[in-house]
Formats: C-alpha cells, structure tokens, sequence
C-alpha cells in the first residue's frame, strides 16, 4: 500500500493541519487572555490604598490617640476609619479621619477618638 491512500481513506493530511490550527487558536485565545487579566492587575494595584496602624495611647476613660500610616499615589485625598476597641472586643470609639491629598506617598496621622469607655486598643479598620 502506497502512503497517498493511506493518506486518502483516513485523511490524516486535513486532521493535522485542522487540529494544528486549532492548537494555534487556543494558544492564541490563552494568551490574549492573560495579557489582559495582567494588564487590569496592573492597574488596579496603582489605585491601591494601604494603611498600618503604628502606635495607641490611652489618654483617659474618655480618649485614646491613634497613630496611623497611610499609603496611596499622591495626589489623592483618603478617608480613614478608626476604631477604639475595649476589652471584650466591643467598638467603644469610632471616627472617620479624613487624609487630604498631598504630594508625598505616605502620611503618618495621629488622631484623638473619643470614648465611651475606656479603651484597650485603637486601630484602623478601612481606608478608601
């Protein structure tokens, strides 16, 4: 038997290129895929609002000082929220503490929250 009709009865010739063309679309489809998926990650990380809580002090019963960083592409004004917690957990003070815009990336802020107890800790919940 000669190799054309082998290559007749079972069309092996249009099996490879069709499924050589397919491999290609594939491999084309997952790559533009992840191009985009990257390109999107990208952005999103450089719009990103981070903060770390740094130090608490209990002033009184009725006071806790909060000291906070906050880091975000300059230019842009935040707002954060900030918690005072008492022993069992229990949100005892709360405020929004607005970080205006500036030219530097991070900002340290130190803010006074007022209690309806006294505190055992302060921290920062939410940035945005």
């Amino acid at each position: 038997m000669s190799k054309n009709i082998v290559q007749q009865r079972y069309g092996r010739d249009r099996l490879k290129s069709r499924d050589r063309i397919l491999a290609i679309s594939i491999a084309a489809v997952a790559l533009s895929s992840f191009l985009i998926w990257a390109v999107f990650v990208a952005i999103d990380n450089g719009n990103q609002v981070t903060h770390r809580d740094i130090a608490y002090e209990v002033i009184d019963e009725y006071s806790t000082n909060v000291t906070f960083e906050v880091s975000r592409n300059p230019g842009q004004a935040v707002s954060c929220d900030v918690t005072v917690l008492n022993q069992s957990f229990a949100i005892v003070g709360f405020l929004t503490v607005d970080v205006e815009a500036s030219t530097s990336r991070s900002t340290v802020i130190s803010s006074t929250i007022r209690t309806t107890e006294l505190g055992v800790s302060g921290l920062v919940q939410d940035c945005r």
